[in-house]
This record gives structure tokens, C-alpha cells and sequence, in this order.
């Protein structure tokens, strides 16, 4: 069953603010526009996964993927913003994901590389980037990617924040 959010809940981030967001990084452009998911179609970008979101007040997610410049390679990284509808919704997705034997990076609150992707999350907004190899220089991607949206994002980046809805 999902959960619903209570009445008080805060309104939730607009695509066009989860969008400013996106970063920009050297050597990378984004191919297509993004795209943004809701409740409603959540299922059509995670089917099978979809009800794992809503159980902690899912409320959008915008996702977009880069390619290297100038064409060189089949390198692709994939940006997820998920706005969880609040601080609780974004670190019970998280700490839900993580894993002990993951390696993890200050990055947002909190962060971790997880195979050839690294999650975190901040504020309102759990962030999974998904990358191209699981060597130190696809982490130097990710992370690279990590750092510039972590600037963009509102909240704060400690840990001890009032978790309460």
C-alpha cells in the first residue's frame, strides 16, 4: 500500500526548479531534454520498483541522460532527481538502498557508490547518477556529476536535520 502524504505536507519541488538542478559538467552534453515522472506514471521509468517510491511520499522525478561532447564514445550518465516530498521521504529511500559494503562519500547529507552508479541525497531530493564503468575514473565522472548537483540543491548537506514530516 502507498503512503499517503498528510495534508500538511510541504508543496512539492516544480519541474522547473528539479530541472535547474541539472548540472553542467566539461566534456559532457545532455542528449534529449529531460524527461519528468510522476505518481501517476512513476511505473512507466521503474515498472516493477515504482511502489518502492510512493511508500516514501514520491512526488517527482526528473531524469536526463549525457554523452561525452563532440560524440566520442558510447559513454552514457544518467541523472535521477527524485523529489521524495520531504527530508524523511528522500534519507528512508536512501538508508532503504544502502548497503554496508557500499563505499560511501560525503556528498549531500550522505552518499554512496553503489556498482557503477552513486546515490545521496539532500534535502527533499534523493539523487542517483548512473554510470559507464566501475573503475576510479568512472567514479571521477560520477562524482564530478554528484558535486555540481549537490551545489544546485536547496537543504541542508549535515546530517541531524528534523527528520519529521
Amino acid at each position: 500500500a502507498t503512503a499517503a502524504a498528510p495534508a500538511s505536507a510541504p508543496a512539492s519541488i516544480h519541474l522547473k526548479d528539479l530541472r535547474v538542478a541539472l548540472p553542467v559538467i566539461a566534456g559532457w552534453k545532455m542528449s534529449g531534454k529531460p524527461r519528468s515522472y510522476t505518481k501517476k506514471n512513476l511505473y512507466e521509468l521503474i515498472n516493477g520498483a515504482a511502489e518502492s517510491y510512493l511508500k516514501w511520499w514520491f512526488a517527482e522525478v526528473v531524469t536526463v541522460e549525457y554523452k561525452p561532447a563532440g560524440g566520442a564514445g558510447d559513454n552514457v550518465v544518467s541523472v535521477y532527481l527524485y523529489d521524495m516530498g520531504s527530508a524523511k521521504g528522500a534519507y528512508g529511500k536512501y538508508a532503504e538502498e544502502r548497503q554496508p559494503e557500499f563505499k560511501f562519500e560525503k556528498v549531500g547529507v550522505e552518499g554512496f557508490y553503489g556498482g557503477m552508479n552513486i546515490v545521496f541525497w539532500q534535502g527533499r531530493t534523493l539523487v542517483k547518477i548512473d554510470g559507464f564503468e566501475e573503475t576510479a575514473a568512472g567514479n571521477a565522472v560520477l562524482l564530478a556529476f554528484a558535486r555540481a548537483i549537490e551545489a544546485k540543491l536547496p537543504g541542508p548537506k549535515q546530517n541531524g536535520q528534523n527528520l519529521a514530516r
